[in-house]
C-alpha cells in the first residue's frame, strides 16, 4: 500500500555563485493521499525538481517540511520505501541490466535467489526480458529508462518519485512507458508524484494535476482527473481524456497571466 505525502509550507532558498540568495520554492503546501498519483506542472525553474528532492530525502528544506506517513523522508528512504526515477537513467555502465536493477538490494545486503527471480520477472514485465545480461551502452534510451524504472520498483516502494523520466523519448515510447508505470503501480496502490512538462502525460498518468507558479513555485490551482484507475491505450482516443487535457491547459494559463501582470 502506498504512503501519504504531506508538503507543509515548504520553502527552499539557496545561495548562488555570486553570493545572492535565490528563493527556489514556496511556500507551498500539497497533500497526496496514499495510493494517489499526482502530476506537477509549472514553468521551467519553478522548483518542481527541488520539491521532489526534498520528498526523496536528498535535500533539506529552508523551512516547512515534507512528511511520508508522518515521518521525515530520510527514514522511509533508508528502508527502501521511496523509489526515484530521474530525467537520465543514471545506470552504472560496468554493470549489466540485471545487476543495475539489483543494486539497491545489494547495498542492503539482499542477494538471495528469490530476489534475483523477482528482478528477472520485473524486467520481463517491463519489456526487458532477454536483456538481463546486456549492458547500458547496448540499450536504447527508452530501454535504459525501463531499466531505471525497474530499479526504482525492485524494493516494492510505497512512494514513487518521477522527475520527467520520459522527457527524452519519442511519443510512442513515452506512451508505452506511462502505461507500463500504471500497470506496475496499480497492484500495490503505490503513491506517485510525477514532474512533467507534458500535459497529455500528466492527464494520462495522474488522478490530480497540480499547477505551480513561476519561481519561487507555489500552488496556483489543481485539476482532478476522473478517468478511473484502469487505463489502457483506448483512453487516448476518448472524449473524456481530451476534456481533461483542455481543463489542464486552461489551468496552465493562470501562472502565465500572473507572470505577465
Amino acid at each position: 500500500m502506498g504512503a501519504e505525502i504531506s508538503v507543509d509550507e515548504l520553502t527552499v532558498r539557496y545561495r548562488s555563485k555570486n553570493g545572492n540568495f535565490v528563493d527556489a520554492l514556496g511556500p507551498i503546501s500539497i497533500h497526496v493521499e496514499a495510493g494517489e498519483k499526482v502530476a506537477l506542472l509549472g514553468p521551467s525553474g519553478c522548483g518542481k525538481t527541488t520539491l521532489l528532492k526534498v520528498a526523496a530525502g536528498l535535500l533539506k528544506p529552508t523551512s516547512g517540511r515534507v512528511l511520508i506517513d508522518g515521518e521525515e523522508p530520510d527514514l522511509p528512504r533508508r528502508r527502501g520505501e521511496i523509489g526515484v526515477v530521474f530525467q537520465k537513467p543514471t545506470l552504472l555502465p560496468w554493470r549489466s541490466v540485471l545487476e543495475n536493477v539489483l543494486l539497491p538490494l545489494r547495498i542492503r545486503g539482499r542477494t538471495d535467489d528469490r530476489v534475483k527471480r523477482k528482478a528477472v520477472n520485473l524486467l520481463r514485465a517491463i519489456g526487458l526480458g532477454g536483456f538481463e545480461h546486456s549492458y547500458p551502452n547496448e540499450l536504447s534510451i527508452g530501454m535504459q529508462q525501463r531499466c531505471a524504472l525497474a530499479r526504482a520498483m525492485i524494493q516494492s516502494p510505497r512512494v514513487l518519485l518521477l522527475d520527467e523520466p520520459f522527457a527524452a523519448l519519442d511519443e510512442m515510447n513515452r506512451e508505452m512507458l506511462n502505461f507500463d508505470m500504471l500497470r506496475l503501480c496499480e497492484p500495490t496502490h503505490i503513491t506517485a508524484l510525477l514532474i512533467t512538462h507534458n500535459v497529455y502525460e500528466a492527464v494520462l498518468f495522474s488522478d490530480r494535476v497540480v499547477v505551480l507558479s513561476a519561481r519561487p513555485g507555489q500552488k496556483v490551482t489543481e485539476v482532478r482527473v476522473d478517468l478511473g484507475p484502469a487505463r489502457d491505450p483506448r483512453l487516448l482516443e476518448s472524449e473524456r481524456y481530451y476534456e481533461h487535457v483542455i481543463s489542464v491547459r486552461k489551468a496552465l494559463r493562470i501562472p502565465r497571466l500572473m507572470m505577465a501582470s
